[in-house]
């Protein structure tokens, strides 16, 4: 009889003959030694739009005039946009409510408008910039009316005071569920609610007042410090502040008007003889926590405008302190913290004291030091036009913009088998996603559906692509199991937007040439679309 224990010698003859042991499939082995395939990218040049970043379309409510916005508008509005030259994936949409200044609860009709609204942002594939403000008008513009006008200007100026703090806090809640349940198609809100527009000046007594105001929650100028006294911030504002970050879902942030604002929202004073920003600058650490400090970001309402941007940096006049370099910390801060929330906002004037040759590398400059995301289409348009060059530029670099480099994947692999595909990826834009984002690796095989692999997102080892910061380069290393049926599968990246997953409309498109393929969208709900990697993996 012969002997299972055989010697190695006679391996192979045993191997054959004992049943008990295993067969060893020699063109298996083979086909798992085999080698990755690895693929280099053109960049592209074209500006096409990507979600929660560009250039964005302004929409405004009044109550005396409501208005609700549609799908169908919408559509029209992007093509309008289009054949204008810009690519839109947000419409910044202000809600001026001064008939509520006074109203205990926000009206059932106007939550509903919001609801619509947003609404026929996802209809469209749209998201949404919101703002809430109570004050359409400043005793301030009424000066250069005629004299005839003026003293209308003045009354209705008197009466959109800021409402009280009560008011404001209670219509926070009021919008708590419409803003919760409609939190994929919000980008980020601006804070809103106080000043004239808005946008946290000419704040008045008869109210709560800005977060600007000195000792007594008045505008009143400090004899001693000028505009405002930092070492008083204004409790009721903080306390509004928290309550929307609360009614907002925790992904969510809030731009706020200046970073002086932003500052004492955070540390509780502003002091630029002692400026020490550490403790409220956002670390890798920190980033996209549900906390204030990783949620406020910022609005600029007058960018380009001058030294001080009209007031959003520095203009104070506390001894000892330098203008022009507390304004270059303020923006150092602004930079290292907008690494990981939106900067926003819109131009308002020409500044004169750069020449029209310098224009466009100055506004070049101050859009990537600043990190910017997103900017008005509408206003200013003669700061547009003076960007020159630098126009083109943002149109395709605001926010993020990642060119895919290279990519690696095995040419085969065992079912169900954990496989390593490694890809290379630049960011040339000025900022990074700001919000969360999923990252897939998708295996498509013909005539069947696409096989989706979702990756377990880490900000350290560079798989969250709110990481990839402007002009870092990453290597992306993902290690994801093999489709469960043997074939041949196309390879594909997918960056979905976790609350839109199945809608390609906000999914992340590489700006490569011939890597976005979205033949696969089945209109008019955009479903599949992914970027190839030119890359196929046969399965076994």
């Amino acid at each position: 009889m012969f002997n299972c224990f055989a010697s190695l010698f006679s391996l192979s003859f045993a191997l054959g003959a004992c049943s008990s042991l295993p067969v060893v499939d020699n063109s298996l082995l083979e086909f798992q030694t085999n080698k990755t395939s690895t693929v280099t990218y053109t960049a592209s040049l074209k500006d096409f739009p990507n979600p929660e970043r560009g250039f964005y379309a302004d929409s405004e409510y009044y109550q005396s005039s409501p208005n609700t916005l549609t799908t169908t508008q919408l559509k029209a509005l992007i093509l309008e946009k289009a054949s204008a030259g810009y690519q839109v994936s947000l419409i910044h949409r202000s809600y001026f409510l001064p008939e509520f200044i006074n109203t205990a609860k926000l009206p059932g009709s106007f939550i509903n408008t919001v609801r619509q609204d947003l609404q026929a942002a996802r209809g469209a594939g749209l998201k949404l910039i919101l703002r809430f403000a109570y004050r359409t008008i400043a005793l301030e513009d009424c000066n250069g009316l005629p004299p005839t006008e003026q003293p209308a200007c003045i009354a209705r100026a008197k009466a959109e005071h800021d409402p009280t703090k009560q008011t404001i806090l209670n219509h926070l809640e009021n919008l708590r569920a419409v803003l919760f349940s409609n939190a994929d198609v919000i980008a980020y809100v601006d804070a809103g609610l106080l000043g004239t527009y808005g946008e946290w000046a000419y704040a008045t007594d008869q109210g709560v007042g800005s977060l600007l105001s000195g000792f007594k929650d008045s505008l009143a100028p400090d004899p001693q410090y000028g505009y405002s006294d930092g070492n008083v911030p204004n409790a009721n504002t903080k306390e509004i502040i928290a309550k929307f970050l609360d009614v907002l879902p925790e992904t969510r942030a809030i731009a706020i008007r200046t970073p002086e604002q932003r500052v004492m929202l955070l540390a509780d004073s502003f002091d630029p003889r002692v400026w020490n920003p550490k403790k409220t600058t956002i670390t890798n650490e920190t980033a996209f926590e549900d906390s204030a400090l990783s949620r406020l970001g910022a609005h600029n309402d007058c960018f380009l405008a001058s030294s001080d941007d009209f007031g959003t940096y520095y203009y104070g006049n506390y001894p000892g302190v330098d203008v022009a370099s507390q304004i270059q910390k303020e923006k150092e801060y602004l930079s290292a913290n907008n690494l990981f929330v939106p900067m926003g906002g819109e131009t308002c004037a020409v500044n004169t004291d750069v020449s029209s040759a310098q224009y466009p590398a100055y506004a070049k400059a101050e859009l990537r030091k600043m990190r910017f995301s997103s900017l008005n289409t509408d206003y200013n348009q003669d700061v547009l036009i003076a960007m020159g060059a630098t126009l083109t530029d943002a149109k395709k670099n605001l926010g993020y913009r990642f060119v895919l480099q290279s990519s690696s994947v095995p040419s085969k692999a065992l079912r169900n088998e954990n496989i390593n595909i490694k890809f290379t990826v630049k960011n040339e834009g000025y900022a990074s996603p700001y919000n969360p984002r999923n990252l897939e690796v998708v295996f498509v095989k013909a005539g069947s559906a696409p096989i989706r692999r979702n990756v377990v997102l880490n900000r350290s080892v560079n798989t969250d692509p709110r990481f990839w910061k402007p002009l870092e380069t990453k290597m992306v290393n993902l290690n994801v199991k093999a489709p469960s049926d043997a074939g041949t599968y196309s390879v594909y990246l997918n960056l979905p937007d976790p609350m839109l997953p199945n809608d390609a409309r906000y999914s992340l498109r590489f700006a490569n040439e011939n890597v976005w393929d979205s033949s696969k969208i089945a209109l008019p709900q955009a479903s599949t679309a992914f970027n190839a990697l030119s890359q196929s993996i046969q399965i076994r």
